[in-house]
């Protein structure tokens, strides 16, 4: 059945002695399931390859999950969508980890930031989710990693809604709004490089909509985005944003 509490509570899955065919075969690159297969996203992430060529798919049903800590590269992470499946605490992948795709969730902190990525070359791409409600920023890139957004919605978090800070981190952004964040709306500092492609809605944050620190950072505004990115629903307008 499904699971309507966070998964640590679900005992169900993790009572099997034994792996079905289908977990073994998810194991060496195939695709496994939460929480019919393994009880909770942890769980599954530590059944993941170290080194896969192939591409390791966990699927998510809907309900509500703990959050984890990405330490192998080549995962898939998808759920059932963002108003279906939903993470607790804050989703990190560090180690320069690489080709990391997590789809259809929502993530919600308490603690901190609901995406923190970290480390040269760690890599994540977040496609139709939602961050909301997290005590500190939505999404933070850092350390030279690199961080895609497409199709997502970042809201109502008690810092910036995406932010990214260090020489070599990237950060691109595309169809995605960003939105009643109680500091910036889109921040980049210590040399941070931030590209808005098309369809990016930045509105009613509490500070800047744009803000890019005076330390070669910079927040790129592709001309195809055109204007209305960090209008006066922002209070702070934009600071630092160029256009390219």
């Amino acid at each position: 059945g499904r699971s309507s509490a966070p998964a640590g509570t679900n005992t169900a899955a993790s009572s099997s002695s034994t792996l079905s065919s289908d977990i073994l075969v998810g194991v060496f690159g195939d695709t496994v399931n939460v929480p019919s297969d393994f009880a909770t996203l942890k769980e599954a992430l530590a059944h993941a390859p170290a080194r896969a060529r192939e591409t390791f798919t966990i699927r998510m049903q809907e309900g509500t999950f703990n959050t984890a800590v990405v330490h192998v590269p080549n995962v898939r992470i998808m759920g059932a969508g963002a108003g279906k499946t939903k993470l607790v605490g804050s989703l990190v992948v560090v180690g320069g980890v690489k080709g990391c795709f997590v789809s259809g969730v929502s993530i919600m902190c308490s603690r901190g930031a609901g995406v923190d990525l970290s480390g040269r070359g760690t890599q994540l791409e977040l496609s139709e989710c939602r961050v909301a409600d997290c005590d500190g920023s939505g999404v933070v890139a850092g350390e030279g990693s690199e961080c895609t957004l497409v199709g997502c919605v970042v809201e109502k978090n008690q810092a910036h809604g995406v932010t990214g800070h260090g020489a070599c981190t990237h950060i691109m952004v595309a169809d995605t709004e960003v939105r009643y964040n109680q500091a910036h709306g889109v921040c980049a500092e210590h040399g941070c490089t931030i590209t808005l492609r098309r369809g990016v809605t930045v509105d009613h944050n509490g500070r800047c909509g744009l803000f890019a620190s005076f330390d070669q950072s910079r927040i790129r505004v592709l001309r195809q985005q055109g204007a209305g990115l960090a209008d006066t629903t922002n209070k702070g307008g934009a600071c630092g944003a160029e256009l390219g």
